[in-house]
């Protein structure tokens, strides 16, 4: 049996361009659901005021933690903000399980996004950990002062890394200005 030859169809440079281009938006698409939906372990979005020099706070300083409209926390479900150790100030050592954040650090009071997922907190205290006055130990951990890197941890459930949440730009906390 013989095959019969298929003619050769030579696509228009409009048609080209056309599925070029709906190929590039759909790609966006797809980029930009995963990171805006994703549990995000950087914090492009998330602010923290009242840093001095660079990222570095003073024992027991108060800081306004806030993020404006986003799609990683759900509307009017309470969310957490709790210091947590981030070893050598690095992404890959973001924290991965409450075992190395401190909860005594859980802020005063409720945070809760609004319809687009925004919300300010604004009297967070950044602690040096250990801290005597969270009653802990000098041996207590995490460990968060000069030279070991902290991050703010926020999200919807501190007890499961697996539920939505984004950290702070590492920072470092020096003892109390007298």
């Amino acid at each position: 049996m013989r095959r019969r030859a298929v003619p050769d169809r030579k696509r228009s440079p409009r048609a080209t361009v056309v599925t070029t281009l709906t190929l590039l938006v759909a790609l966006g698409t797809v980029l930009a659901g995963c990171s805006s939906s994703s549990t995000s372990t950087s914090a492009p979005l998330l602010k923290v005021s009242g840093t001095s020099q660079g990222w570095v706070f003073h024992d027991a300083q108060t800081v306004t933690v806030s993020m404006g409209p986003n799609k990683i926390f759900t509307p009017h479900i309470r969310i957490n903000i709790i210091q947590c150790a981030d070893p050598g100030g690095s992404p890959s050592h973001l924290p991965t399980s409450i075992n190395t954040c401190d909860e005594n650090t859980i802020q005063a009071d409720s945070v809760i996004p609004g319809t687009d997922g925004s919300f300010t907190e604004k009297s967070y205290t950044v602690y040096r950990l250990p801290n005597a006055t969270l009653g802990e130990q000098p041996n207590w951990q995490p460990v968060c002062n000069e030279t070991h890197p902290c991050v703010l941890f926020v999200g919807e459930n501190q007890d499961d890394f697996t539920k939505p949440k984004v950290f702070s730009h590492p920072f470092t906390v020096t003892q109390a200005n007298s």
